[in-house]
């Protein structure tokens, strides 16, 4: 029953955190889990990619040092027995310590893959501000929408993807994204019923103007 309550839910590790704290509760990962921690430490401040590389080759510098921790990580864990013996057997005990070992290791080098990500492209990026700049600027009766379209775009919605690079982990941030997306999707199927209360409205403007005359 404890195994179950362990890894029957692959679903339910999104962040960091949650990754750690299962890890940390299971004493037969200790050494493993050390191992993988002077691993990442190492790779955070001691790896660094040939300066010869382009920048697509050190997307998969980094990709395959990450995933090599990836995997050392993993096969120590199964390795362990005890509580992780069943993921060796059982394929959805398998998918949930997968997801366990990519949020533990992603998150704990994911600051030092960002960093150079952005320092690697930031021409792009600040190209990019600047073509967002222009599009920003424009109505939105010149992009083919309606101005309550704009109102899909809430708060909500910007400041979770705004927030994005302060989440622990890529899964988290996945996770984070999709839920932006239905919020927003959702917002748009309210659009119809924005669009009637601008018409009703500007319909009560015109008549009070014509009262008021």
């Amino acid at each position: 029953a404890e195994v179950q309550r362990l890894w029957g839910n692959p679903g339910r590790f999104v962040s960091f955190e949650d990754c750690q704290a299962v890890l940390v509760s299971l004493p037969e990962a200790r050494a493993a889990l050390l191992a993988a921690d002077a691993a990442i430490q190492r790779f955070n401040f001691g790896y660094n990619t040939p300066p010869a590389l382009g920048p697509e080759e050190r997307l998969m510098a980094w990709r395959g040092a990450a995933l090599d921790l990836c995997s050392a990580l993993l096969r120590a864990l199964i390795a362990s027995g005890g509580r992780l013996e069943s993921c060796a057997t059982t394929p959805r005990h398998r998918e949930s310590l997968l997801n366990v070992v990519e949020g533990y290791v992603m998150g704990g080098v994911q600051g030092k893959i960002l960093d150079g990500i952005s320092r690697t492209f930031s021409g792009d990026d600040t190209k990019f501000d600047k073509v967002l700049g222009r599009i920003e600027r424009l109505p939105a009766q010149a992009l083919g929408m309606h101005p309550s379209h704009l109102r899909a775009v809430d708060a909500h919605a910007v400041g979770s993807l705004k927030g994005l690079t302060q989440l622990s982990c890529p899964r988290h941030m996945a996770t984070a994204v999709c839920d932006t997306m239905r919020h927003l999707a959702s917002n748009c199927a309210r659009l119809r019923t924005w669009s009637e209360a601008d018409k009703a409205e500007r319909a009560a403007a015109r008549a009070a103007k014509v009262r008021a005359a």
